[in-house]
């Protein structure tokens, strides 16, 4: 197995940009590493991605955004850093998520609120103003707009669903009817509805209104589909 060689450049430390989606600094952390610099020197290399995709071709810290504040701090003009050119956009996501697994894994929070702030993502926006507004999981949000439940770490998540808004305003029904945030009793919820050609949510309604004290909630996805499809007969 022949592994890539990362190029190694000097770099101006002031010239060096945070991208929109890197997390909060940590004050402590800093410190931190300071002290370590003062006792040890640099240990680790700043990562830096190059890249066009906000306009001009800029240098942007994609790890150790900490590292790049202490060098400030201790007044360091200049170092060594690793260079990634990549102007693709899921690519330069996915290895963000992979560098900043070494301290804190990446949640799909985090792959969200990255995608939102890249060029050509506007879909993601609209996933999140879903999110934020229903108060549903991603994955459920996903399902609702997009019809399936993955693809949003992949940076490959669209807008395709006619009938999302009568999917929330029917979901939100149904969840305060059967008085469940249950992740799984939603999903289970939209597969039955978008099975059946020609959906009366009225009719379902009425119908689970009586059977409600019997309906199962359960790990078993399948079994409240099944008991979806028992309530609407």
């Amino acid at each position: 197995m022949k592994l890539a060689t990362p190029k190694i450049e000097t770099l101006v430390i002031k010239q060096l940009k945070t991208l929109p989606f890197n997390r909060a600094i940590n004050m402590k952390h800093i410190t931190a590493l300071l002290n370590s610099m003062l006792n040890y020197g640099i240990l680790r290399l700043p990562v830096i991605l190059r890249t066009k995709i906000f306009g001009k071709e800029s240098d942007y810290i994609l790890d150790a955004q900490h590292m790049v504040a202490a060098l400030l701090k201790a007044d360091i003009k200049q170092a060594a850093c690793i260079v990634i050119e990549s102007n693709d956009i899921t690519q330069i996501i996915n290895t963000m998520a992979v560098l900043n697994n070494t301290l804190s894994t990446w949640k799909i929070d985090d792959y969200v609120n990255a995608y939102c702030h890249m060029p050509t993502k506007e879909d993601y926006k609209l996933l999140k103003v879903h999110h934020l507004s229903t108060g549903f999981n991603y994955t459920v949000s996903s399902k609702i707009l997009n019809g399936t439940t993955g693809g949003i770490k992949s940076g490959k998540f669209k807008i395709h669903c006619t009938d999302a808004d009568d999917m929330t305003k029917n979901l939100i029904e149904v969840t305060s009817l059967f008085d469940t945030n249950s992740c799984k009793f939603m999903l289970a919820y939209l597969t039955f509805a978008r099975s059946i050609k020609k959906y009366d949510h009225k009719k379902f309604m009425i119908a689970a209104s009586k059977a409600k004290k019997q309906f199962l909630i359960s790990d078993d996805t399948t079994l409240m589909i099944n008991s979806f499809h028992s309530i609407y007969k």
